[in-house]
């Protein structure tokens, strides 16, 4: 019992750092896009 609950936080663990990875990802192609669509504006 006891290690499955330690597999589950192992899980919870990996997917808290796959989303802040994912996050991130996703602040670069935002930040991207808003430089892109303002270099055209300009």
């Amino acid at each position: 019992m006891i290690a499955a609950l330690q597999d589950v936080t192992d899980l919870e663990r990996v997917a808290d750092e796959r989303f802040e990875e994912e996050v991130e990802n996703s602040r670069s192609e935002v930040n991207v896009f808003i430089r892109n669509a303002a270099r055209k504006v300009s």
